[in-house]
Protein backbone atom coordinates (compact mmCIF):
# COMPACT_ATOMS: atom_id res chain seq x y z
CA UNK A 1 0.00 0.00 0.00
CA UNK A 2 1.44 3.35 -0.70
CA UNK A 3 0.72 6.13 1.46
CA UNK A 4 0.42 10.30 0.95
CA UNK A 5 3.11 12.09 1.17
CA UNK A 6 1.98 13.68 4.01
CA UNK A 7 1.35 10.97 6.44
CA UNK A 8 4.84 10.73 7.63
CA UNK A 9 5.62 10.18 11.15
CA UNK A 10 8.79 11.84 11.47
CA UNK A 11 10.35 15.18 10.38
CA UNK A 12 12.42 14.96 7.63
CA UNK A 13 15.42 16.92 7.21
CA UNK A 14 16.98 18.56 3.59
CA UNK A 15 20.27 16.84 2.31
CA UNK A 16 22.06 17.46 -0.12
CA UNK A 17 24.73 15.14 0.88
CA UNK A 18 23.64 11.55 0.26
CA UNK A 19 23.30 9.58 -2.48
CA UNK A 20 21.50 5.88 -3.06
CA UNK A 21 21.88 2.54 -4.99
CA UNK A 22 18.77 0.92 -5.24
CA UNK A 23 19.24 -2.52 -5.90
CA UNK A 24 15.49 -4.35 -7.41
CA UNK A 25 17.29 -7.57 -7.80
CA UNK A 26 18.76 -7.63 -11.32
CA UNK A 27 19.36 -3.72 -11.84
CA UNK A 28 20.92 -1.32 -9.86
CA UNK A 29 19.79 2.51 -9.93
CA UNK A 30 21.19 5.61 -8.93
CA UNK A 31 19.77 8.34 -6.78
CA UNK A 32 20.08 11.77 -5.07
CA UNK A 33 18.94 11.67 -1.51
CA UNK A 34 17.10 15.23 -1.12
CA UNK A 35 15.40 14.69 2.39
CA UNK A 36 16.13 11.99 5.29
CA UNK A 37 14.10 11.04 8.67
CA UNK A 38 15.05 8.39 10.94
CA UNK A 39 12.56 5.85 9.10
CA UNK A 40 12.69 7.31 5.66
CA UNK A 41 14.19 9.33 2.73
CA UNK A 42 13.03 10.68 -0.25
CA UNK A 43 14.85 9.95 -3.27
CA UNK A 44 14.88 11.40 -6.52
CA UNK A 45 14.94 11.77 -10.18
CA UNK A 46 14.86 7.48 -10.31
CA UNK A 47 14.26 6.45 -13.59
CA UNK A 48 10.81 4.68 -14.00
CA UNK A 49 11.55 1.25 -15.09
CA UNK A 50 12.97 0.76 -11.38
CA UNK A 51 8.78 0.31 -10.06
CA UNK A 52 6.97 -2.68 -12.40
CA UNK A 53 5.40 -3.54 -8.87
CA UNK A 54 5.61 -2.68 -5.14
CA UNK A 55 8.10 -5.10 -3.60
CA UNK A 56 11.32 -3.92 -0.82
CA UNK A 57 14.66 -3.40 -2.12
CA UNK A 58 18.34 -2.91 -0.25
CA UNK A 59 19.63 -0.10 -0.86
CA UNK A 60 23.15 1.71 -0.28
CA UNK A 61 22.97 5.40 0.88
CA UNK A 62 26.44 7.06 0.71
CA UNK A 63 27.31 10.54 2.56
CA UNK A 64 29.41 11.41 5.10
CA UNK A 65 32.31 9.11 4.83
CA UNK A 66 30.03 5.99 5.69
CA UNK A 67 27.54 4.03 3.63
CA UNK A 68 24.56 2.58 4.86
CA UNK A 69 22.57 -0.75 3.89
CA UNK A 70 18.94 -1.30 4.37
CA UNK A 71 15.97 -2.61 3.16
CA UNK A 72 13.47 0.09 1.53
CA UNK A 73 9.96 -0.06 0.22
CA UNK A 74 8.22 2.71 -1.21
CA UNK A 75 5.22 4.94 0.46
CA UNK A 76 4.37 7.34 -1.97
CA UNK A 77 5.64 8.10 -5.84
CA UNK A 78 5.24 10.76 -8.32
CA UNK A 79 6.19 10.96 -11.80
CA UNK A 80 8.37 13.69 -12.86
CA UNK A 81 7.84 15.53 -16.44
CA UNK A 82 9.80 16.11 -18.79
CA UNK A 83 11.94 13.45 -18.72
CA UNK A 84 9.62 10.25 -17.66
CA UNK A 85 11.55 10.22 -13.77
CA UNK A 86 10.32 9.26 -10.35
CA UNK A 87 10.86 11.02 -7.21
CA UNK A 88 10.04 8.47 -4.49
CA UNK A 89 9.36 8.46 -0.83
CA UNK A 90 10.71 5.05 0.87
CA UNK A 91 10.38 3.67 4.07
CA UNK A 92 13.67 2.19 6.02
CA UNK A 93 13.00 -0.87 7.17
CA UNK A 94 14.97 -1.50 11.04
CA UNK A 95 17.43 1.28 10.44
CA UNK A 96 20.85 0.58 12.02
CA UNK A 97 21.23 2.54 15.04
CA UNK A 98 24.22 4.61 13.20
CA UNK A 99 21.59 5.70 10.58
CA UNK A 100 19.45 6.91 13.71
CA UNK A 101 22.22 8.69 15.35
CA UNK A 102 23.38 10.59 12.40
CA UNK A 103 20.08 11.64 11.48
CA UNK A 104 19.65 12.60 15.39
CA UNK A 105 22.84 14.74 14.78
CA UNK A 106 21.33 16.96 11.89
CA UNK A 107 18.52 17.73 13.78
CA UNK A 108 18.20 20.91 15.46
CA UNK A 109 18.34 21.58 19.57
CA UNK A 110 14.84 21.40 19.98
CA UNK A 111 13.95 18.95 17.29
CA UNK A 112 16.48 16.69 19.06
CA UNK A 113 14.35 16.65 22.22
CA UNK A 114 11.11 16.03 20.50
CA UNK A 115 13.05 13.18 18.57
CA UNK A 116 13.79 11.36 21.70
CA UNK A 117 10.67 12.03 23.26
CA UNK A 118 9.14 10.11 19.92
CA UNK A 119 12.16 7.78 19.85
CA UNK A 120 11.84 6.14 23.21
CA UNK A 121 7.89 7.29 23.87
CA UNK A 122 8.79 9.14 26.57
CA UNK A 123 5.72 10.98 28.34
CA UNK A 124 6.13 14.92 29.15
CA UNK A 125 5.26 15.38 32.33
Amino acid sequence: MYYAQGQRVNRRQKSQEFTVDIINGMYVFFGKVVDVSFYGLKVTRLPNQVFVQKCKFISVVSGQNYNYKFEIEPCWIQLIQPGNYLDVGFRIINPPESWIALIHSMLPEPQKVESCRQLFSIKEE
